[in-house]
């Protein structure tokens, strides 16, 4: 059995847009900001998860209370004495959604 035929190239994820590495680069625009908009609901979803996941009871009531101010400059620096990176965690997740969309097209298309 050939595995190689499911391995994504990483680099090829990170370089490309979402929309060339599903090879609809030329849809409509409307339809693309509703693709992006979709996906960064996702995301977000997914960081939030992440960030929830490692903080403790008290840090979770903390955080939501943060949240509520709007604050992105407040939100950043708690997320820092947690030791959370969120450029890290916000990255990982996009790969990961990529890469699974990614998937889910490709299997779809055999």
């Amino acid at each position: 059995m050939d595995t190689n035929k499911n391995i994504i190239n990483i680099d090829s994820i990170i370089d490309k847009s979402i929309f060339e590495l599903l090879g609809i680069q030329n849809a409509s625009q409307e339809k693309k900001d509703k693709v992006m908009s979709e996906m960064a609901k996702t995301v977000q979803n997914r960081v939030l998860a992440r960030i929830l996941d490692n903080l403790d009871d008290a840090g979770v009531k903390e955080f939501e209370i943060i949240i509520d101010k709007d604050d992105e400059e407040e939100t950043k620096k708690y997320l820092l004495t947690k030791n959370i990176d969120l450029v890290k965690l916000a990255t990982e997740e996009t790969l990961n959604y990529k890469t699974e969309i990614i998937n889910i097209f490709n299997s779809q298309n055999k």
